[in-house]
């Protein structure tokens, strides 16, 4: 189930690996919608492929082409990884604890 809450890490058609972080993701007339930090506003036509608790594809058959993967992003993953998509992402992980805290940060400076 996409959860609006949380913060997804996202993989772009024939890309291979997760390259980006996005959040506020949910589904609108027919449109995947979801922001990338800070500003950039996404929709993307198109329908919802597989589904697991925590992660899911998107396929596209107008923007960007093929299956859009996402995944919600954990405190170790974002430790690991992603703090580098992010400005002063190697102090936030210093700071977040928890993935729900994680989340909460994004979206008090995102939304």
């Amino acid at each position: 189930m996409i959860d609006r809450r949380a913060v997804y890490a996202v993989k772009f058609p024939n890309d291979e690996d997760f390259q980006n972080l996005v959040m506020d993701v949910h589904i609108h007339k027919g449109y995947l919608c979801f922001l990338s930090p800070p500003d950039r506003g996404h929709e993307i036509e198109g329908k919802l492929g597989t589904e697991t608790e925590d992660s899911f594809t998107w396929i596209s058959d107008h923007t960007f082409d093929g299956e859009w993967h996402f995944k919600i992003c954990t405190i170790e993953d974002f430790r690991d990884k992603y703090y580098k998509f992010v400005c002063d992402g190697a102090a936030i992980a210093k700071i977040i604890q928890t993935t729900e805290d994680l989340h909460e940060w994004y979206r008090k400076n995102f939304i």
